[in-house]
């Protein structure tokens, strides 16, 4: 017959093993990291800190981490050397995974080295200019615009935020469809060239729905067309360049990433975290101040338009894939 003393001694053996069995669990489970290969405050990183907002009840603590440098380059590299366990995502973007390959030589490829899970959002591109421009240049709508360019393209100044940014692509594109010689002035980030635009350094700059909805909407900035396939739902009247002529669709698009090698088990369980984290109310009202484009997309659309869109802006910038 066990005594009580030997009842109370494996009683306090069985709470101490599951004790330390929980102390250990949470001190070696790392939390989850989201690579943002971007300066902190733009609309990736708001997107990224709405998911982990929107993904910690679920998973615990995601943290995010801004990893910029060299159009995102950097951060993706970073991200690149830890293991393929499925704790680190990133959250990649266009101009970083398929137009700057072709133009700056990198240490990973995006093909090979990188799986996709989920697209987050996509936005055209919007061709802005201040009020005062337009007021000064008697123009009061694009048509008018593209007469100006035309005739005075060689002392046109286009901003944007970096060589090989869907702005630059977009001025490139103008520039080749046209004929014209508007000289491209790239700057470290968006926010710089939108704010050389507003002071008159530069005429205008094609830039992101998401980056530029606020000054549109506050008056600094005038939208004369949008880039992309259709119309923007908040700006019906306005134009898109397939419609004026011109054969330029330039559109911006973020989504996550993990490092090829993960457990398809791991990424088919990301991309459902994601989805239900992007339904919720939180991440909802956190990504609001981005407009429309914000919307789940599975693996196979990011895949399909990774893959197509390196391969078209490769044609564009280098004549070949």
């Amino acid at each position: 017959m066990v005594g009580i003393r030997q009842v109370v001694i494996r009683a306090l053996t069985v709470g101490l093993v599951s004790l330390l069995g929980s102390i250990a669990l949470s001190v070696t489970a790392a939390p989850l990291k989201l690579v943002v290969p971007f300066t902190a405050g733009g609309p990736v990183d708001v997107t990224a800190r709405a998911l982990s907002e929107a993904l910690t009840p679920t998973l615990g603590r995601v943290l995010v981490e801004n990893r910029p440098g060299a159009g995102g380059a950097i951060g993706v590299e970073a991200a690149l050397r830890r293991p393929a366990n499925g704790e680190t995502l990133i959250l990649g973007a266009v101009g970083t995974l398929a137009i700057g390959p072709h133009l700056h030589p990198t240490r990973w490829d995006t093909e090979k080295d990188l799986t996709p899970v989920a697209g987050l959002v996509t936005v055209p591109n919007v061709l802005l200019v201040t009020p005062e421009w337009l007021k000064q240049h008697a123009i009061t709508n694009f048509d008018g615009w593209l007469d100006y360019v035309k005739a005075h393209s060689q002392t046109l100044n286009g901003a944007s935020g970096g060589v090989g940014s869907g702005g630059h692509l977009a001025l490139l594109a103008l520039n080749r469809a046209e004929n014209l010689a508007i000289t491209h002035v790239a700057y470290k980030g968006a926010a710089q060239a939108r704010l050389s635009v507003l002071a008159g350094h530069t005429d205008f700059i094609f830039d992101n729905w998401a980056s530029a909805r606020a000054l549109v909407a506050s008056g600094d900035l005038v939208p004369l067309a949008v880039t992309g396939k259709a119309r923007l739902a908040a700006l019906p009247n306005l134009p898109t360049l397939t419609e004026k002529g011109l054969p330029i669709e330039v559109t911006t698009w973020w989504g996550v990433f993990v490092k090829a090698g993960t457990p398809e088990g791991l990424v088919q369980k990301s991309q459902a975290d994601i989805k239900a984290a992007m339904a919720s109310d939180t991440f909802k009202a956190r990504t609001q101040s981005l407009g429309e484009g914000v919307g789940f997309k599975d693996a196979s659309w990011l895949e399909n338009t990774l893959y197509a869109d390196r391969r078209r802006y490769g044609v564009m910038l280098k004549g070949t894939p």
